[in-house]
């Protein structure tokens, strides 16, 4: 399979509750329909992309693997009073991703990147202001569908 396949399953497994309330974060598609913003209208939100990809190409199947990074946008601005709210995401990150090892069966495996910790920081996308942000990387393996044959 290939990225087109998977990319939108894996931006709606950061579609995670994260209020008692029921609240769930706004995450954004790249493929089945683009819904990249300009700008941030809404908090918080997920974005999902690709960062890079390595190609294993060898007799028989051949795979890749994609690496990539989910930008959790927390908060509008960067006040440290946020915290309170902004620190118990990082459990809920990570139990989102864990939910969703295979993608629904559409990929290999669907995993933290090695040697890649999730963080927390302050940035802007766009023109907003500064704001708390998490980024947790990921890495891809496809399932192997192409044969190849000399």
């Amino acid at each position: 399979m290939t990225i087109e396949t998977w990319i939108d399953t894996l931006c709606d497994a950061f579609d995670f509750v994260y209020t008692s309330g029921g609240k769930r974060i706004l995450t954004y598609h790249l493929y089945d329909d683009p819904q990249f913003p300009s700008a941030l209208a809404q908090f918080p939100c997920a974005l999902s992309y690709p960062i890079g990809v390595t190609f294993h190409l060898g007799d028989g199947a051949s795979y890749d693997i994609w690496t990539g990074k989910t930008e959790i946008h927390v908060t509008q601005n960067a006040d440290k009073a946020s915290l309170k709210f902004v620190l118990p995401f990082a459990d809920l990150i990570r139990i989102a991703a864990a939910s969703h090892v295979t993608l629904g069966g559409k990929v290999a495996y669907f995993l933290p990147a090695p040697g890649k910790e999730m963080s927390l920081g302050t940035g802007a996308y766009g023109q907003e202001s500064e704001h708390w942000i998490y980024v947790y990387y990921w890495t891809v393996k496809e399932l192997s569908t192409t044969q190849l044959s000399g």
